[in-house]
């Protein structure tokens, strides 16, 4: 998860999250972790690289 934050690589770290659903030890883990995903495939915007987004409005 780490390397596809530090990449920008969105597809990956969705593909890790997903891959650990059902993996944690307490309900309430899975409960926040399926809360994450979910608030991430609403917003996939987020997940790209920022300073692409500054470079568009001539900040960078």
């Amino acid at each position: 998860m780490q390397k596809a934050l530090a990449s920008y690589d969105s597809q990956k770290l969705m593909t890790e999250l997903n891959s650990a659903v059902g993996t944690l030890e307490k309900e309430e883990q899975e409960e926040r972790l399926d809360q994450l995903i979910h608030q991430l495939e609403k917003y996939p915007e987020a997940l790209g690289d920022y300073r692409d987004w500054l470079k568009e409005q001539g900040i960078v």
